[in-house]
């Protein structure tokens, strides 16, 4: 038997790859439905979140339009007759009480790390800040957690709780550090009404943030790449909580604005 040179088995490999055999088509089709599959799986999974993200948004929003001017938050254009009626009935209590309820459940599965924090440690944390806290986020904090609830790394807890993923340890550090008064020519400057406090860093720069002057407590978004900077979410602490629960708590969930 005479051994093949160097360039033959060069040419007999070159020659067999070549061929398509019956087995090798089946296995490139295969190959190929499996990719298609595992895409059109994740576009399926991807739609179907949005979906339901969609209808969440159009529920909060639709809810909140529906109240009387007593269980709205923000600037509104109200009709003549909202103005002339009290409001007899009055059921965010009962609604506060099941979210607290559902928070107090997921703590109770080990989902938030804190523990609540004490009446003397909010209190210290409203005296810092200078303003009341809303008396919903001020009852989470006390029941729940203190801090950790809501999406990505949950809302900043006050001091001596769950710190951001970035650079603050809790509400108090984080509005004493953007309260900062910059000089209007700085590249950072903004006029940020008074009353507003950060309570869940988004990443990249973005944050939500509350009014406590509001009772509602209606949510604000910031994002230095957009012009306002500061732009209205059109829902309140209890809509966006709700909101996230009703979806299933994912960690990923963000309030696109």
């Amino acid at each position: 038997m005479t051994a093949l040179t160097v360039p033959e088995i060069q040419s007999l490999l070159t020659a067999t790859s070549a061929q398509r055999t019956p087995i090798n088509q089946d296995i490139e089709f295969h190959l190929a439905w499996s990719e298609w599959r595992r895409r059109h799986q994740a576009r399926a999974r991807w739609y179907h979140y949005r979906r339901r993200l969609a209808l969440a948004t159009m529920t909060a929003r639709f809810t909140r339009r529906s109240q009387p001017p007593c269980k709205r938050g923000g600037h509104v254009q109200l009709h003549r007759g909202w103005t002339e009626r009290p409001c007899a009935f009055d059921d965010g209590g009962r609604d506060e009480d099941e979210l607290a309820q559902k928070l107090s459940a997921l703590a109770a599965e080990g989902r938030f790390k804190e523990p609540p924090a004490t009446a003397g440690m909010v209190e210290a944390a409203e005296a810092a800040i200078g303003h009341a806290l809303p008396a919903l986020l001020r009852r989470l904090y006390t029941e729940v957690a203190n801090g950790g609830f809501g999406p990505r790394t949950g809302v900043l807890g006050v001091p001596g709780g769950r710190g951001s993923s970035g650079d603050f340890a809790d509400i108090v550090d984080v509005f004493r550090e953007f309260n900062v008064q910059l000089p209007p020519d700085h590249e950072f400057y903004y006029p940020m009404p008074s009353g507003m406090l950060w309570i869940l860093d988004e990443g990249c720069s973005l944050w939500t943030l509350i009014d406590l002057k509001d009772p509602s407590a209606p949510l604000w978004g910031w994002d230095p790449g957009k012009d306002p900077k500061l732009h209205s979410l059109d829902l309140t602490l209890a809509d966006w909580l709700t909101t996230w629960l009703n979806l299933g708590a994912p960690d990923d969930f963000l309030w696109r604005r």
